[in-house]
């Protein structure tokens, strides 16, 4: 999924927290996505940060752009997106 930026994405590193926030972590952009989507999303972000030579960089980077709060969201945005789909 982040191939388009980074190649490899166990070996990415979040230079600019601007598109960590307004892209990968919007909801806006996400949550018309399939349930499938979603998930691979939330992996290859938890690869984001647990990769040993770029994880630490990367958590910083996830604490100045907010990550925890935005990925908390979008996770509530899905949730109540399932609630009604069903």
């Amino acid at each position: 999924m982040l191939s388009w930026c980074c190649g490899d994405s166990e070996l990415c590193q979040v230079k600019v927290v601007s598109v960590l926030r307004h892209i990968l972590l919007d909801w806006r952009v996400w949550h018309k996505a399939e349930e499938g989507v979603w998930s691979k999303l939330l992996s290859e972000l938890e690869r984001l940060l647990s990769h040993d030579k770029f994880g630490s960089i990367n958590r910083d980077q996830f604490g100045r752009a907010g990550a925890i709060k935005l990925i908390l969201l979008t996770t509530k945005v899905q949730c109540i997106k399932r609630m009604w789909s069903h």
